[in-house]
């Protein structure tokens, strides 16, 4: 049985427009999830892969307002933008599309972190006067930017993870061995803290993906 929601024009486009806009934004993302697979399938990317990418961003501002789409084009940006696009910065590229892909060919040690860790289902964040550490790499930037993000939202750093922490923010590029580093220091902690059947602070610390933190800094 169809409803007003499902309804189309004579075009077979949906009736309903905060739908078609959805549809839209939907398919941008299912694009831009294809351009980076395809840029990363050689395990590399080059600069003319990236000029293509920043240029496809430039003309969809309906996947830049996703956070994924807002991340990758922020990241390409300040990669060109000097006119120099270093080894390094080729590396930092590829590992953020094969997290945004959710695989890593030819990377073996970068992984999208999506672990049996998380929270679930994921608490609602609040920034202002709550306390986060971080643990990872993070696709958002450098871990002094997340910091002062934070910060400016009214919220504090433990820079180790204390048993009065509020939220363990996970970078979303992560190590595949993170049990057996000091990444993976910081869950286990946290799994302590929140599985102690003595401790006072039972439960108290939330892990959270960086995307599920992201979602809430960008709502």
């Amino acid at each position: 049985m169809s409803s007003y929601n499902d309804a189309e024009d004579a075009h077979g486009q949906p009736v309903n427009r905060a739908l078609n806009a959805r549809r839209l934004k939907e398919r941008g993302l299912d694009e831009l999830l294809g351009i980076c697979t395809g840029m990363i399938a050689d395990g590399a990317v080059n600069e003319q892969e990236a000029n293509y990418l920043l240029d496809w961003l430039n003309r969809r501002l309906d996947v830049q307002q996703e956070y994924v789409g807002y991340l990758i084009y922020s990241r390409v940006y300040e990669f060109l933008r000097d006119g120099r696009f270093d080894e390094n910065e080729k590396r930092e590229l590829f590992e953020l599309l094969a997290a945004t892909c959710g695989h890593t060919p030819q990377a073996p040690g970068v992984t999208l972190s999506a672990c049996s860790f998380f929270d679930t289902p994921p608490p609602k964040v609040q920034i202002d006067n709550h306390s986060f550490c971080l643990t990872g790499r993070f696709a958002f930037g450098a871990r002094s930017e997340v910091v002062e993000e934070i910060l400016n939202l009214g919220g504090w750093v433990h820079g180790t993870l204390l048993q009065s922490t509020d939220f363990l923010v996970v970078g979303t590029l992560a190590s595949r061995d993170w049990k057996h580093s000091s990444f993976g220091n910081k869950i286990k902690l946290a799994m302590e803290f929140r599985e102690s059947t003595c401790h006072p602070f039972r439960s108290r610390v939330s892990i959270i993906s960086e995307d599920w933190w992201a979602k809430h800094i960008f709502s």
